[in-house]
Parts: structure tokens; sequence; C-alpha cells
């Protein structure tokens, strides 16, 4: 006969069932990543929105530097694929780099969107790089834009974006 502790139990399933429902939320997250909701603000508002948030800020202070018109207009796909690029850069500064300040820059130059963005952490200690970057790679490429990633172990990383604005 097998005698079963059932407190015991109880609190072993609890345990389980809280790692799983955090495994499931760490699932659900990583691939709302891959799909960004659509953009519902312009892509001003959403960098001032993503560069105020407060778990980020807790990690690393971030400095928005946006010197682009009111009236720069980019389609909500544009807008989501340049928000997951800052959102991955953003994350690796402050996950893998251990940064303590970055800086975002994003100005309208020769028509294009110009985006930078550096840190002052450790840099990069794989150059392949992983699939983060490749995914940065991949959006740029979609943007008909060019993403240069620049680094050097123990001066940090910047990124740049340059993509070419649309006519209206």
């Amino acid at each position: 006969k097998l005698e079963v502790d059932t407190e015991v139990a109880t609190q072993r399933l609890d345990s389980a069932m809280t790692t799983l429902n955090a495994a499931i939320a760490s699932l659900r997250m990583y691939m709302g990543e891959l799909q960004p909701a659509p953009a519902t603000l312009s892509l001003v508002e959403s960098l001032r929105q993503q560069t105020a948030d407060p778990g980020l800020n807790a990690l690393m202070q971030v400095t928005l530097e946006v010197n682009l018109p009111e009236t720069a207009v980019f389609s909500p796909a544009q807008t989501n694929h340049i928000l997951a690029i800052v959102n991955e850069a953003l994350s690796n500064a402050a996950r893998h780099a251990q940064a303590r300040h970055v800086t975002l820059w994003a100005a309208q130059e020769d028509e294009q969107l110009q985006l930078r963005i550096t840190d002052d952490g450790r840099g990069l200690q794989n150059q392949t790089g992983g699939r983060g970057l490749r995914n940065m790679q991949d959006r740029a490429r979609i943007l008909g834009g060019n993403l240069t990633i620049t680094s050097e172990p123990g001066k940090g990383t910047a990124v740049y974006l340059a993509i070419p604005l649309e006519t209206k």
C-alpha cells in the first residue's frame, strides 16, 4: 500500500502549477514579441512610452532624444517593426550587456528615419549574435533599410537603423 502525504502532494502540485503558469506566460510574451500588436500610437509617442517603462528604467537609465516631426508618417507595420527592433536592443542592453545607461536617438535625415541605440554595457560577447540580432536584421530588411551593430567588449554596443521614409 502506497502512503501519500496529501499536504506535501498538494504543495508540490501547487509549485508545479506555478512553474507551468510562469512558463506559459513567458512563452506568450515571447510569441507576442514575434507578432506585435497593431500600433495605435504614432512612432514618436510609442518611443516615448517604450523608453518610459518603469520596469526598464528600474534596470538602467534610458535617455530618449527624438528629432522627428510629429507629422512623420509611418505605417502600423513599419512602426511595429521599428518598435520590435528598439525593444530587442533595449532588452539586450538590460539582460546581456548589463548596461547602466542607454541612449535612444531618432531623427529624420535625408528622407530617412535614422535611429541609434547606444549603451555603456559589456559589449557583445558573441559577435555572431543570437536569434534576437538576426530578427532585428530581418526586420530592417523588411523595412527596406539597413541595420548595423557595432560593439567592443567592455565599451558597449551601438545599434544603427536607417530606413526610407514613405512619402505621401
